[in-house]
């Protein structure tokens, strides 16, 4: 179906029986199925996962991915990740999750990967993680992502280094730089 949950609290842009966003088998990192994604040229894979983070700071996701043949084509997978803190209104800039050479349209290898939320997830009661495949550059087909085994935790320490969100020259020698949280002069 179009806009779905498959699993509970997971959601997806189009998940079918075999192709876009779906179930499979083809090498499973754990248990009976790994989720797979195959971006096309008119499909971007997105899945949106909801969490009430209230009373959760320094939130992170591992989870392990890898990338299978589809096709003969030569394109690889890229893929993304961000957060909304307003329900899916606005999402934090794209990170992404390796580079265009992780997911070849080959068959790699199962790795773990961990994705950090920003600071201001912190305490949140309407965060969602989107997860978005899309192709990269190359002919033909574009590689099977695969995806298994997500795991949400938290630390007890900030494990989210600091972004600079805006700058200004404040002077001739002086720039003046705002960040998405609280720094201090050790930071």
């Amino acid at each position: 179906g179009v806009y779905v949950f498959f699993e509970p609290n997971f959601y997806g842009n189009e998940v079918n029986a075999t192709n876009r966003i779906f179930q499979d088998t083809t090498t499973v990192h754990s248990g009976t199925y790994e989720c797979a994604i195959v971006p096309t040229s008119s499909f971007d894979g997105i899945i949106d996962v909801n969490l009430d983070l209230t009373g959760v700071n320094n939130a992170f996701v591992n989870f392990w991915a890898a990338s299978a043949v589809n096709g003969t084509g030569t394109r690889p997978v890229l893929l993304y990740m961000s957060t909304s803190i307003d329900g899916g209104g606005t999402f934090s800039p794209q990170v992404q999750i390796g580079d265009s050479s992780t997911f070849t349209n080959f068959f790699t290898p199962w790795n773990n990967y961990q994705y950090v939320f920003p600071f201001a997830t912190n305490n949140q009661a309407d965060v969602i993680l989107r997860v978005f495949a899309t192709r990269g550059d190359g002919s033909g087909t574009t590689a099977k992502l695969l995806l298994d085994d997500f795991n949400f935790n938290f630390s007890t320490t900030d494990i989210t280094p600091p972004l600079p969100f805006s700058a200004a020259a404040t002077g001739s020698t002086q720039i003046k730089v705002a960040f998405d949280e609280p720094v201090n002069a050790s930071a």
